[in-house]
């Protein structure tokens, strides 16, 4: 729907900071408690022993929910309202990881 504007954006801004041990994982998405523990598991995997990760929802725009593919598929409240369909969350993981991976890779003081 794009009357009278876009209800939903074209583009959707991920980032990553990283401030001492802490890295912070921003998106404009509200994670289910289960979206949260994956996409939390899948960064800390990347990170040197002694990071931490939190995830700060809500940043940059809006996309509504973010729910797990089993979430989408059952339709409830936060699956029917992941409006990119059954896949966001796995989209949104693949691209916070690689963007870990690039800091990890030109923040080697950081480390």
């Amino acid at each position: 729907m794009s009357k009278p504007w876009d209800w939903a954006p074209a583009i959707v801004d991920l980032q990553v900071l990283r401030i001492g041990n802490v890295d912070i994982v921003s998106m404009p998405g509200e994670l289910t408690t289960m979206s949260g523990r994956r996409l939390r598991r899948s960064i800390e995997a990347l990170l040197p022993d002694g990071h931490e990760v939190i995830i700060a929802g809500l940043a940059n725009n809006y996309i509504n929910y973010v729910a797990t593919p089993e979430e989408y598929d059952y339709q409830e409240y936060e699956g029917g309202a992941t409006i990119f369909g059954r896949y966001t969350l796995d989209a949104i993981i693949q691209s916070q990881k690689a963007l870990v991976t690039a800091l990890n890779a030109v923040c080697i003081k950081c480390n």
